[in-house]
């Protein structure tokens, strides 16, 4: 008996190009977080002098500040850092450079949220995409760090626009059955592996940044095949379009679809949707509005800003871990998807686990 929107919901051809799709916006993100891109520099020596071989990087440093040192810099990725010779304590212009495009990461999530419960889930997000690779592109021709950090700012507007909707538009479009494990494969340890091959051997960071930010006309032509959120539409009351689009999934998927139960499902909606649309719409505030809501809410405010303090921890200071930077990113993803893979064979196959022990044992690891 099918009683509601998943029921309808099925794996097949279109979970795979949704799959691919995620998997291309979330290596995209990579474009701006990624630590390759501000790898710094070791001064090493210095040109104009003989009497440097022996001295340690903070003595050089000194010179270097007084004038005195010509730099002889090694390196394993030529960085913003290295391009724009922001050597010594002048490499805190990256981090402050990276921390005026996390305002623009902060309020592209803040917009973008509100913008698909308004507008939908597909057109927002093809826009999104669409700009984060033009600005990745045009961040890449920076002949400057000012031009660089106004560029990436920009990027990371629309950047964190297309991925707070993709993980709104993974849930809405998986299988009711198979959601949480595929949100487990399809995330970000992979992209972590792949964008530090890409970065290896594109050895400069205007190479890497222009091959990442073209995964995102990938993702538009992706984008572009696919459906609006069935979800979305009948919420919005736009229950002949929701049709529509269940059975062009259905064709893609070479299923079956019961038109009549289709149809009886979509109605039940309607008048649900009509019943309740005079309760106007939902804002930020209202995460808040109860006691109940505000304890969910602060929870998982506070496991995101626990988890984020200790990823961008790690991923922003990658230089100051032993051995290669590319080494290094494989095997924190490769870990990542190891963990990630466990806790999807548990979902799948063991339910009782439930998603509260999903959450919280990873976080207790971390810790």
């Amino acid at each position: 008996m099918q009683n509601c929107i998943d029921d309808f919901q099925k794996m097949g051809r279109y979970t795979v190009l949704i799959c691919v799709l995620c998997e291309v916006n979330f290596e995209m993100r990579r474009s701006f977080l990624d630590s390759n891109i501000c790898a710094p520099p070791t001064l090493i020596g210095c040109r104009n002098r003989n009497d440097t071989g022996w001295l340690h990087p903070h003595h050089l440093c000194d010179l270097y500040h007084q004038g005195t040192c010509d730099p002889i810099v090694e390196y394993q990725f030529l960085s913003v850092n290295v391009e724009f010779a922001q050597l010594c304590g002048e490499g805190k212009r990256i981090k402050d450079s990276t921390s005026y495009q996390m305002i623009g990461y902060m309020v592209g999530a803040l917009v973008f949220g509100q913008v698909s419960d308004t507008f939908g889930r597909k057109w927002p997000m093809l826009v999104c995409v669409a700009m984060t690779g033009v600005l990745g592109w045009v961040s890449s021709f920076a002949g400057s760090l000012h031009m660089f950090t106004l560029w990436r700012t920009l990027l990371s507007f629309f950047n964190t626009g297309h991925i707070v909707i993709v993980m709104v538009y993974m849930c809405e479009k998986f299988p009711r059955h198979h959601r949480m494990w595929l949100n487990f494969v399809f995330s970000w340890s992979p992209n972590l592996m792949f964008a530090s091959i890409i970065a290896y051997y594109s050895q400069d960071w205007r190479t890497f940044s222009r091959a990442l930010n073209t995964l995102a006309f990938v993702a538009t032509v992706l984008l572009w095949f696919c459906e609006e959120s069935i979800y979305w539409l009948v919420r919005k009351g736009r229950v002949e379009e929701a049709e529509k689009a269940m059975k062009r999934i259905h064709r893609i998927n070479g299923d079956e679809l019961d038109d009549k139960a289709l149809q009886l499902v979509l109605q039940h909606e309607k008048r649900n949707y009509e019943e309740t649309k005079s309760t106007g719409h939902y804002f930020f505030h209202h995460l808040f509005c109860t006691w109940r809501l505000l304890g969910y809410s602060l929870t998982m405010i506070l496991s995101y800003f626990a988890v984020s303090i200790i990823n961008y921890g790690i991923m922003f200071n990658m230089e100051h871990l032993e051995g290669s930077i590319f080494f290094n990113t494989i095997f924190i993803g490769a870990f990542r998807y190891l963990l990630n893979v466990i806790s999807a064979a548990a979902d799948y196959n063991f339910p009782a686990v439930g998603r509260k022990v999903e959450l919280t044992l990873p976080m207790t690891q971390a810790d």
